[in-house]
């Protein structure tokens, strides 16, 4: 019986079921220490059609509003607003309280605050409002009431069933030595990517309103529906309700409280219009075939936002496990980048930026495979790497080197005749340049078109030549200043609002970052059996380094001015593609871990997700109303 017991206490099952208890006994503790004390905020907007909303506590600490023109209210302007609360099915007036000069914008903004103590009174239950601008009234202005809801105890409940499931997948693939790198990729992502779905809802990611209005158009026209009018995108009443730009934490609570089925059937035009200049309408299929199936099955808007960011998210994880498959060495890197933070919060959105990722990914992979695993590469195999390049190419046009990979195949390895290739090359090229003008013109554009904004001017090619000292200095202090901000944020990073102090980033706390460095180090073993020689793998540090020039110069043309003090607009999430060439640029020949690879990877981007995951809405619940002014993690 003793022998029974001991040889179960070290089976590697029990290990794993004592780990999941282990965590859940974590969650319950982190639930104890840091979260049932803490009192969140839900925000309730009021629905466009009707202003109607609903309240859960009854008690209101603030009141925000914002105006749907965006053409007079863009930058904002001082108005007069008188708000009247009446209940859904009555005319009684509950409240009634005129507001001298409110700074109205296009986007919320704070009109009114109770004391905790004295709160606004609206007992559990819904009701409509009225507004009046400079005595007139009109309905197009949304106003936000929030509230405390109390504890955080649903909401935390919801988040550590899905946390659980995550961790219980990761150690499964653990448990079962047999599963592929890619299936254990593909499995991993998929749990992770849901996990930041349910943590962080539409629409969260960098421009996210401008990838969902380009989808919903493309969607619009799948299902023959008309996409525009006056240029202002055509969009059901209750997707309108639904979208929540930039969320706080209130905007979480309160989209997940608003789960019903709201008016499907008016249509209305969105105020905002996409601001996306490079683009390549194939990039947003996935998100418009998820909006298109919500549509034709009449679904809310809240399930039509998710299916089309899930959508995008198998799409790019499926792509990301085939090019795991081809590589013939540097998978765990691969794998690993493809689960890092950021990587996971841009596959599971509207944005493009995760597609070209997976993009990027796979021209690196199959230019390995044609280098290392092919014994032959044929026309075949040429056009399928420039086809791969000429749909990434519009997306993002500053990673456009990745074309010169081409030129580092093995001239032994290429079966076909000098005339066929420079045939195909030169119809390829041909095509290639096709699509690319319009990127290309809009570069030139910017080169030499001088444009105002933000206080100051852009700059021009003839202004850097102009000013090449000026420029060097502003490059420096970047990577003095920023270098190390910007790589971090790459590696971890949410976009979200605190309301008062208008953008608010979660960026991966310093602990973090020194974890996923030493598990990048692990991910590093298998490049022992890189065979490009030292000059090859010169030349594609020359090409990543090149892609990095190509988005500095894009960002001091595109968004520096002349009056900064350093370069701007470069993000994290730029480098993401860089970093797939890190699996041919890099051999590891000294660094030799006596460990299991497989589990500390899983195990350790697990770990890193959910630490993140978990920071990051800890952080928005703790300095909502904090009154904090430096955000920045550290």
């Amino acid at each position: 019986m003793k022998e029974k017991i001991s040889g179960m206490l070290k089976s590697r099952l029990f290990k794993y079921i004592l780990a999941l208890v282990v965590i859940m006994l974590l969650l319950y503790a982190i639930w104890v220490l840091l979260v049932r004390e803490l009192n969140i905020p839900i925000a309730h907007k009021t629905s466009i059609t009707d202003g109607s909303f609903k309240t859960d506590v009854g008690k209101i600490r603030r009141i925000s509003m914002e105006h749907m023109d965006i053409d007079r209210y863009q930058d904002g302007t001082f108005e007069s607003i008188r708000l009247q609360i009446y209940p859904i099915d009555s005319d009684e007036v509950l409240f009634d309280k005129e507001y001298k000069d409110v700074y109205l914008k296009y986007e919320l903004n704070k009109v009114d605050e109770f004391e905790k103590e004295d709160p606004l009174a609206l007992p559990k239950g819904e009701y409509r409002i009225k507004c009046y601008i400079n005595g007139e009234q009109t309905d197009r202005i949304i106003a936000a009431f929030i509230e405390y809801n109390g504890a955080a105890n649903k909401w935390y409940f919801g988040l550590c069933i899905f946390i659980m499931i995550c961790v219980t997948a990761a150690l499964a693939l653990m448990y079962f030595d047999k599963v592929k790198i890619e299936i254990a990729y593909a499995v991993l992502a998929l749990v992770l990517g849901l996990l930041y779905n349910v943590a962080i809802p539409p629409i969260s990611v960098w421009d996210e309103i401008d990838h969902f209005i380009e989808s919903y158009v493309l969607s619009s026209k799948m299902i023959g529906e008309p996409p525009y009018l006056e240029m202002h995108l055509l969009l059901r009443a209750d997707d309108y309700d639904s979208l929540e730009h930039l969320h706080d934490i209130s905007g979480i609570t309160g989209w997940y409280d608003s789960f019903d089925n709201g008016d499907i059937d008016t249509i209305i035009p969105l105020r905002e219009q996409s601001q996306v200049t490079f683009k390549g309408r194939y990039s947003y299929l996935a998100q418009a075939i998820g909006i298109s199936i919500a549509r034709i099955l009449h679904l809310n808007g809240h399930v039509l936002l998710l299916m089309g960011r899930i959508l995008n998210l198998i799409l790019t994880i499926v792509l990301i496990a085939i090019a795991i498959k081809l590589m013939p060495y540097g998978k765990w890197m691969l794998f690993m980048t493809g689960l890092l933070p950021t990587t996971l919060y841009l596959m599971g959105s509207y944005s493009y930026d995760g597609f070209n990722f997976a993009l990027c990914a796979l021209i690196v992979a199959f230019f390995m495979y044609m280098c290392d695993t092919k014994d032959k590469i044929g026309v075949k195999d040429i056009l399928i790497f420039f086809v791969m390049v000429i749909l990434m190419a519009p997306i993002k046009m500053v990673y456009l080197g990745f074309a010169l990979l081409i030129f580092l195949i093995p001239k032994e390895k290429i079966n076909m005749s000098k005339k066929t290739m420079g045939i195909g090359i030169g119809a390829v090229a041909v095509r290639g340049a096709d699509v690319v003008a319009v990127g290309w013109r809009r570069v030139i554009d910017i080169f030499r078109i001088t444009y105002i904004y933000g206080g100051g001017e852009n700059y021009t090619l003839k202004s850097v030549l102009e000013n090449k000292t000026q420029v060097l200095t502003i490059c420096t202090k970047w990577l003095y200043f920023d270098a190390y901000r910007v790589f971090r944020n790459s590696l971890g990073a949410v976009n979200s609002r605190a309301d008062i102090f208008d953008e608010c980033h979660y960026f991966m706390p310093a602990i973090l970052v020194v974890v996923t460095v030493l598990i990048f180090i692990v991910s590093m073993e298998d490049t022992k059996e890189n065979k490009f020689s030292p000059v090859k793998r010169t030349l594609l540090a020359l090409i990543a380094i090149g892609s990095f020039g190509l988005i500095a110069v894009s960002m001091l043309v595109g968004n520096t001015r002349t009056t900064d003090w350093k370069l701007t607009g470069i993000q994290g999430r730029y480098y993401l593609p860089i970093y797939t060439l890190l699996p041919a640029i890099l051999r590891n020949k000294r660094i030799s871990l006596k460990i299991d690879t497989k589990k500390v990877m899983i195990a350790g981007m697990t770990f890193i997700n959910v630490c993140f995951v978990m920071g990051a809405l800890y952080y928005f619940a703790f300095v909502y109303f904090a009154g904090v002014t430096e955000y920045t993690v550290r």
